[in-house]
């Protein structure tokens, strides 16, 4: 049986596979790691499409899961700051995301 679902603009599809979701994640580490914009929107625009890639092909995602995103996006992505340091939220996506590739 499929299961669909979605909470708090993240959604799911419950035929994809955990092993995909850490695929997903490491992929979506290594294009955090190898991305080299340098000016802060597309920057910003590069990895909230990498986000949403990572969401469409992962596995249903606990609730950990879901607020770990919506803190990525809300924290780094959706908000500005006032230093557009790349680097700086590079490291910060970096260990939240390898946080979450860990406890998988």
């Amino acid at each position: 049986m499929k299961r669909h679902g979605c909470s708090a603009l993240i959604c799911f599809n419950g035929d994809q596979v955990g092993s995909q979701m850490k695929n997903t994640w490491q992929e979506f580490i290594k294009s955090i790691s190898e991305d080299d914009q340098t000016e802060y929107g597309d920057f910003k625009r590069e990895m909230d499409s990498q986000l949403r890639r990572l969401v469409e092909t992962s596995s249903p995602m606990n609730e950990q899961q879901i607020q770990a995103i919506l803190k990525i996006r809300q924290d780094y992505l959706w908000t500005d700051h006032p230093d557009d340091d790349i680097e700086n939220i590079k490291r910060n996506l970096l260990l939240i995301s390898k946080q979450m590739l860990n406890g998988l």
